[in-house]
């Protein structure tokens, strides 16, 4: 906290030298946390494979199969997104009191921060997994399909890990 306030010669800091900083700081905890990282892909291109292999190259005359895909595919997506986020909070949330306490950071350049940190990761994620999934399971390769696809599995994902936030705190 005093190696916050003394960066910038002590007293409060504006929204966006406090934003500044706690993005700093979140991105040096994450560039921190390699094994995670790692393991989160390797996780994500796990079930993705699986999802593949089980359902490779589906005819879309099998209506039954496609949503079956489709609801593997979504439940999987929100319930990783989910406990991502349920794992995350828990574990800054006492450091997140304290500084708080302390009126070291307010919560919304600390929840900006944390988000836009974060972003990449929670695009190369489900980014990946939609990616082999979809060519896997032989749903319609043309770029317009891929693309509403992506979007929308992008934005399922975002609104899981929202629900993840709000159950965690």
């Amino acid at each position: 906290s005093s190696g916050i306030n003394a960066e910038y010669g002590g007293g409060r800091l504006s929204h966006f030298q406090e934003w500044k900083l706690l993005v700093r700081r979140t991105l040096t905890y994450c560039s921190r946390d390699k094994i995670y990282r790692r393991v989160r892909v390797v996780q994500v291109v796990f079930i993705s494979l699986v999802l593949g292999l089980l359902y490779l190259q589906t005819p879309q005359s099998n209506v039954q199969n496609i949503m079956g895909s489709l609801f593997f595919l979504l439940i999987n997506l929100s319930f990783s997104a989910i406990f991502a986020t349920l794992q995350t909070f828990p574990t800054e949330l006492p450091i997140f009191r304290r500084e708080y306490k302390n009126k070291v950071v307010r919560l919304g350049p600390y929840f900006l921060a944390k988000t836009l940190a974060e972003l990449p990761f929670y695009l190369v994620y489900p980014s990946l997994y939609i990616l082999i999934a979809y060519f896997l399971v032989g749903y319609t390769p043309t770029a317009e399909n891929f693309l509403t696809f992506w979007i929308l599995m992008l934005l399922v994902y975002h609104t899981s890990l929202s629900l993840g936030s709000l159950i965690s705190a």
